[in-house]
C-alpha cells in the first residue's frame, strides 16, 4: 500500500506500519532545501518514500545516504512513551519499534558544494606543507556520492 504523500518541504511526524511493526518517523529539512523547487516535488516525494524503506531495512546500521535530489541523514532516538501505546491493524496487534526514526534531509547540491569547499580548504592550507596531498586532493569525493551513483570528481 503506497504512503500518503509527504508534506515536503514542511517537517512532519508519521506513524508507519510495516509487517507487524509500527514505526514513528520524524522528517526534518535542512536550510539547503529550496522551498520554491516545485517542479521536482513529485520525484522528491518518491525519493522520501524510498528513503523510509531504506531506513526500515537498515535499522541495525543507519548511515547517511544520497538519492538523486536529496541527502538523508537517519538517526534513532529512544521512544520514551512507547510502552504506553497499543497499535492494532484489523484483529492483529502490532509491535511498536522502540526508537523514533528521524530523517534529516538536505538538498543533494549540498554534497557537491561540500566537496568543493573541502578541496579548496585542503589546497589553501595544506598543499604548501605536504605536496603529497596534491595527488590525494584530486580524488576527494564526499562518501555519499558513492552511494548515489554520481561521480563528483573532476571539479
Amino acid at each position: 500500500m503506497p504512503l500518503k504523500p509527504f508534506t515536503y518541504p514542511l517537517p512532519e511526524t508519521r506513524f508507519l506500519h510495516a509487517g507487524t511493526s509500527v514505526y514513528k518517523f520524524k522528517i526534518k529539512y535542512g536550510s539547503s532545501i529550496n522551498v520554491e523547487d516545485v517542479e521536482n516535488k513529485e520525484s522528491i516525494v518518491k525519493e522520501l518514500e524510498e528513503a523510509v524503506r531504506v531506513i526500515i531495512a537498515n535499522l541495525h546500521d543507519l548511515q547517511p545516504f544520497a538519492t538523486r535530489n536529496l541527502i538523508i541523514f537517519p538517526y534513532k532516538s529512544k521512544w520514551e512513551s512507547v510502552s504506553k501505546l497499543r497499535f492494532k491493524h484489523g484483529d492483529a496487534f502490532l509491535s511498536p519499534f522502540p526508537y523514533i526514526c528521524t530523517m534529516y534531509v538536505e538538498s543533494n547540491s549540498f554534497q557537491q558544494n561540500f566537496c568543493l569547499v573541502l578541496k579548496y580548504f585542503i589546497k589553501a592550507h595544506f598543499l604548501d606543507v605536504d605536496p603529497f596531498l596534491d595527488s590525494i586532493v584530486q580524488h576527494i569525493e564526499f562518501p555519499l556520492s558513492l552511494l548515489s551513483g554520481s561521480n563528483s570528481a573532476g571539479y
